[in-house]
């Protein structure tokens, strides 16, 4: 049979061993609450980088068509100043004709 003391010091041994498991599992909780918020930052830097990306790829794509359009105006209106300029010439010969035979 055991004594008193040694039945008391397996209790408390028991009871410390169960205290002990209780504090393990706190801290796991802890743990487990400060690293979460560290994957969820860094799931969220993750998602800023790619919006990021996607921006510069959709501002570079319109950058790149407004550069196409701006230059097809300027064909257009080159042209145009050159069809106008033939125009002119055109023009002030037919005056310059007139202009002899009066």
């Amino acid at each position: 049979l055991k004594s008193k003391s040694e039945e008391s010091l397996t209790q408390t041994v028991q009871d410390l061993t169960t205290h002990k498991k209780e504090l393990d599992g706190h801290i796991a909780i802890l743990q487990k609450s400060i690293e979460e918020p560290s994957r969820e930052n860094e799931l969220l830097q993750i998602e800023l980088t790619t919006l990021r990306e996607e921006k510069h790829k959709e501002i570079m794509a319109l950058r790149e068509e407004k550069h196409g359009e701006v230059m097809a105006l300027q064909e257009e209106k080159y042209r145009e100043v050159t069809a106008l300029q033939e125009v002119k010439e055109t023009l002030e010969g037919q005056l310059n004709e007139v202009s002899e035979m009066l």
